[in-house]
């Protein structure tokens, strides 16, 4: 009896870790009526805090909901706006009519929804707490930051900047790509600087902080303010964060 016990001790432990990488990769379906009850708790009863990316709709009958991105099609979530209004805001501003898809990086927790938020059945819901990013390209799902510590982008004149572990890449429309050693960056006090310079004397210093960011351009919400000098000729942007 006791070793029945620690068995079922360990099928449930084993099964709340694989339900958390489910969530967070946009979920799977709840197991079914009469599957195994010892099985662990239902997908619709786990909470998870972290980071979602995906499409926000809302839809002219007033229920949002969030579509996580994905290899595989998931099911929505309730949307839950606990950000003090800026995730509406963004809403409004970027996409300015229900039903359109508006791609954000949220932070904020999944958990039970009440019964009949969505089409009547039992779901989970995403409380949104903050805004990160937030752009009207449906795209968003399908860009990759793996590996990224940080993209950081401006405008009059283009450019943009990608750190890796591996390198810092510096793109301009009018020039191939440059690439610079990787060094740490120096951070202090949230602002995190890096530098880099090339044999032939080309030097390239980048400063992000966390500091909301709008592009001038497209109007697309950022995490952090960025700062380019290159050869002495200072450039402001916006970045991302990777993953």
């Amino acid at each position: 009896m006791v070793g029945s016990r620690q068995q079922g001790a360990g099928v449930r432990s084993s099964l709340v870790v694989a339900l958390f990488f489910f969530v967070a990769c946009g979920g799977a379906p709840a197991p079914e009526a009469g599957e195994d009850e010892d099985a662990g708790p239902a997908l619709s009863d786990a909470l998870i805090e972290g980071a979602f990316r995906g499409m926000a709709v809302f839809d002219v009958d007033g229920r949002p909901r969030f579509e996580p991105c994905g290899p595989v099609a998931s099911p929505p979530l309730a949307l839950v706006d606990s950000t003090g209004g800026d995730l509406l805001a963004a809403y409004q501003e970027l996409v300015g009519e229900p039903g359109g898809r508006l791609y954000v990086e949220l932070r904020g927790r999944v958990e039970p929804a009440a019964r009949g938020v969505l089409d009547g059945r039992p779901e989970r819901q995403l409380v949104a707490q903050e805004v990160r990013r937030a752009s009207f390209q449906p795209e968003g799902c399908d860009e990759s930051l793996q590996g990224v510590a940080f993209r950081a982008t401006g405008n009059e004149p283009f450019w943009a900047v990608e750190i890796t572990t591996i390198d810092i890449t510096l793109e301009r429309p009018d020039a191939a790509p440059i690439h610079f050693p990787y060094s740490p960056s120096a951070d202090s006090a949230g602002v995190r600087v890096y530098s880099a310079s090339l044999p032939g004397g080309t030097t390239l210093r980048l400063v992000v902080q966390e500091t909301r960011c709008q592009d001038g351009m497209s109007g697309f919400w950022f995490p952090f303010t960025a700062e380019l000098t290159l050869d002495g000729e200072t450039m402001r942007g916006c970045a991302a964060e990777g993953w």
